[in-house]
């Protein structure tokens, strides 16, 4: 009977370490999937990271190309105003430079005529103290030729 028990206990004994090894494989089995199931996930997290960098490279690209458009929109706008303000500022100086000529023009024919005027009026001046001298030279002559009687008023 004892060897029965030890054969029975063998047989049992068998059965539960059978038991244990399919135990055993079935917590491998899940252990293996739940690893596998981490893998996955970590994969999965890893490539969003990987895409949510590449996403945040590009964004970042796209923003420096921005600004760097806007920086050079923002220069060229600054070098044509420059050019604009420039050429305005020749052009108000030849404006300045061609009305100052004309005035200066202008008042040296004013001078001239002015000039002009005086020598016409110096010279009609000489004609009358000559004309003036003449009247003179014929009164003094004709009062010398002059009857010197004293004429008489008639009384009405």
């Amino acid at each position: 009977m004892v060897r029965r028990a030890v054969r029975r206990r063998s047989g049992l004994w068998r059965r539960r370490e059978a038991d244990w090894a399919r135990e055993e494989q079935a917590r491998r089995r899940l252990m293996e999937d739940v690893v596998a199931s981490w893998r996955q996930q970590s994969e999965q997290r890893l490539q969003r990271c990987r895409a949510d960098r590449q996403r945040e490279a590009e964004l970042r690209e796209a923003a420096a190309a921005r600004a760097e458009e806007q920086r050079r929109f923002v220069q060229q706008t600054e070098e044509l105003r420059r050019q604009r303000q420039a050429e305005l500022r020749d052009s108000w100086a030849r404006q300045v430079e061609d009305k100052t000529r004309r005035r200066d023009a202008e008042i040296r024919e004013e001078q001239s005529e002015l000039r002009h005027q005086q020598e016409a009026d110096q010279r009609e001046m000489e004609r009358l103290q000559q004309e003036l001298s003449r009247m003179q030279f014929n009164a003094r002559s004709f009062n010398q030729y002059r009857d010197h009687r004293q004429t008489r008023k008639l009384a009405w």
